[in-house]
């Protein structure tokens, strides 16, 4: 979305202004303020009621996600046990890129945490989740020097599957590989805290587990 009809989104956030309202306070071109008004109107993002303009549904449903800062990712992570061993899987893209790791992904909008659990656990092993345990909820930052490069909040959860392994490999709990995300490797060990805390520094792909408790 063009920034001018950003703009126009956050001053209509209450009740409304009027035309010549709007365009004093962006303070640019007619022309051009009177395009993105119309573009905004022809998809349904604000509405005219007169010479009144206010955010629809869809723009009031749009506007917190307007993007004004970053925000940690949701996500959950998958302790899978099967024939006594762990289901790893290996990291095809950053962060961690390379490293094996327990299943996991975001949770996406409009999704449930069992529903997520149930995709990730299909589209990263091949197997169907059966049964569920939670474990911990674990706030996981990744620093790059002194910058926040990631930024994760993860559900940790024990579940039980059913079907083939597809994707991913089996590994003995006490012959993990050694090129494993360290704090994937605390996670497993997770029994009975409910929220732990990550620290975690990468140095030109590096990465370093400071803290984890």
């Amino acid at each position: 979305m063009h920034k001018i009809q950003e703009s126009i989104i956050r001053l209509l956030n209450g009740n409304g202004m009027p035309y010549s309202e709007i365009y004093k306070a962006l303070e640019i071109r007619s022309n051009l303020f009177d395009y993105h008004v119309k573009r905004l109107l022809k998809h349904d993002m604000i509405t005219k009621h007169k010479n009144r303009y206010g955010l629809s549904s869809k723009g009031q449903a749009f506007y917190p996600y307007l993007k004004i800062e970053k925000q940690p990712i949701t996500a959950v992570v998958i302790i899978i046990q099967k024939n006594n061993k762990i289901v790893l899987v290996k990291r095809n893209k950053h962060a961690f890129y390379g490293y094996w790791a327990l299943p996991g992904g975001k949770i996406c909008f409009g999704e449930t945490i069992d529903e997520a659990l149930q995709k990730i656990c299909q589209i990263e092993t091949g197997l169907r989740l059966k049964d569920k345990e939670y474990i911990a909820t674990i706030q996981e930052i990744v620093k790059e020097e002194e910058d926040n490069k990631y930024h994760f909040i993860i559900l940790l959860y024990k579940i039980k599957a059913i079907g083939e392994l597809k994707r991913g490999k089996l590994f003995c709990i006490n012959r993990l590989p050694r090129k494993i995300i360290p704090s994937d490797m605390k996670m497993l060990k997770t029994t009975s805290k409910q929220l732990l805390t990550s620290m975690m520094k990468d140095n030109k792909n590096k990465i370093r587990q400071e803290f984890f408790g």
